[in-house]
């Protein structure tokens, strides 16, 4: 599933994970030429970033959390 020419540590990787290493690799070639990234390059961040807020809330409300 991997492109050819790929380096050999990235053979292993799933095929969700080489999508999530390309969406990185696009978001960090805008940010090498100090360019706006698009939000729609954002928005999946922004989301996990609020589930996993929301879960840590979840977790320290339940006395849970690493805290």
């Amino acid at each position: 599933m991997v492109s050819e020419g790929c380096s050999p540590e990235l053979e292993g990787l799933s095929r969700r994970q080489w999508m999530e290493l390309e969406h990185q690799a696009l978001i960090y070639k805008y940010i090498t030429v100090n360019a706006s990234i698009p939000s729609n390059l954002l928005i999946p961040i922004r989301k996990a970033l609020e589930q996993r807020s929301s879960s840590f809330r979840k977790a320290s409300k339940n006395g849970t959390g690493s805290r």
